[in-house]
C-alpha cells in the first residue's frame, strides 16, 4: 500500500498484484534483492505490471 501511495504521489500508476501469479514474482523479487542485492526481478515486475496497468486504462 505505501509503494502506490509513493508512486500516485509522484505521478506514476500504481501497480499492485491481482493474480497469484503476480503475488508469487512481486514475493521473488523482494526476495532476490533481499538475499542478493539483485533488483531485476522486481524491476521486471514493476515494468510488466505498468503495462498491464496501461493497457487497462486505455
Amino acid at each position: 500500500m505505501i509503494e502506490s501511495i509513493s508512486l500516485m504521489n509522484v505521478g506514476i500508476i500504481p501497480v499492485y498484484p491481482v493474480k497469484d501469479s503476480d503475488i508469487l514474482n512481486y514475493r521473488k523479487g523482494l526476495i532476490a534483492f533481499y538475499e542478493m542485492e539483485d533488483y531485476s526481478l522486481y524491476t521486471d515486475y514493476f515494468l510488466d505490471r505498468q503495462i498491464e496497468r496501461i493497457k487497462e486504462i486505455e
